[in-house]
């Protein structure tokens, strides 16, 4: 789920399996189980298993001011 708060884009995970999300502007993956992060730049969702799975869908997402 993606909320608008505070001025700020906010991906929550309320999935059985996890989301994982890795930002374009470095090499860490972020793992959400239940929890969320907020959405500051671009970068790629992993939806339902990590993105050592080359199967797993994925949507990307662009941060425009």
């Amino acid at each position: 789920m993606i909320d608008w708060r505070a001025g700020k884009f906010y991906l929550k995970d309320i999935s059985s399996y996890g989301t994982w999300v890795k930002f374009s502007n470095g090499d860490s993956i972020i793992p959400l189980r239940r929890q969320d992060c907020v959405l500051l730049h671009n970068g790629t969702m992993a939806l339902g298993a990590s993105f050592e799975d080359f199967t797993v869908p994925s949507v990307d997402f662009k941060f425009q001011e």
